[in-house]
């Protein structure tokens, strides 16, 4: 293994023995330092619907448009899940402006409806 990285690189691998470890060092040549990554990923993901909701997502829609008062405890025990995943679906509404909350942040408020 010495001998093969030392043909490879130019450069001898560095040992060391303690007690209860053994650490070996592989160093590249300055060679083989040079250059690194060159390129790399361009553009990412294009295209998809990026307005398409999820089934439980559009189910919520639904019941937001039959009851414009509905807050995220009754929405939490129809759609049986936690209030917590009740809270990223209606952000998830929020953001992609289907829906906005109109009236008072507390008591008394309701949902807007901004895109069908």
């Amino acid at each position: 293994m010495e001998e093969g990285w030392k043909h490879y690189t130019d450069t001898a691998p560095i040992f060391e023995q303690g007690t209860n470890f053994t650490k070996v060092e592989f160093w590249l040549s300055a060679k083989e330092i040079q250059g690194g990554q060159t390129g790399g990923q361009t553009g990412g993901q294009t295209g998809g619907n990026i307005d398409v909701l999820t089934d439980r997502q559009r189910e919520a829609l639904t019941l937001i448009k039959a009851k414009r008062s509905i807050g995220r405890k009754e929405l939490s025990a129809i759609l049986n899940i936690n209030e917590s995943a009740v809270q990223k679906i209606l952000n998830v509404l929020k953001s992609k402006g289907y829906i906005q909350r109109g009236g008072r942040a507390t008591f008394g408020g309701y949902w807007e409806i901004l895109k069908e």
